[in-house]
């Protein structure tokens, strides 16, 4: 079976995408490749690290990336989290977003 590619985006790429591409690729690694990006990158939250660490998550390949790493890629499922309209905007105009995924059934 081939793996579904998701990608979570927000403004920063900071938190809350980085703690969705943890997540799930910690949970569901077998049946998604995960990643995550920005539309303005900043690096990831040490708050969110230590989450992360805390859960027993390995962080130790998750970086800040900007959306534009992805355009011309085959993604199967992108969820945005932006609370900023603009920057939602702008990366709406380069790729379909599809943002509700049911999980593997198991």
């Amino acid at each position: 079976m081939q793996k579904k590619v998701v990608l979570f985006v927000c403004t920063h790429n900071s938190a809350r995408s980085q703690l969705a591409e943890a997540i799930l690729r910690q949970k569901y690694h077998e049946y998604y490749q995960v990643f995550s990006a920005g539309t303005q990158p900043t690096g990831i939250n040490p708050y969110i690290l230590q989450i992360l660490i805390d859960m027993g998550i390995d962080t130790s390949k998750l970086e800040s990336k900007h959306v534009n790493t992805f355009l011309g890629k085959e993604i199967d499922f992108v969820a945005v989290f932006m609370n900023r309209t603009r920057a939602a905007k702008d990366f709406l105009e380069y790729i379909f977003v599809e943002v509700l995924f049911d999980p593997p059934l198991v």
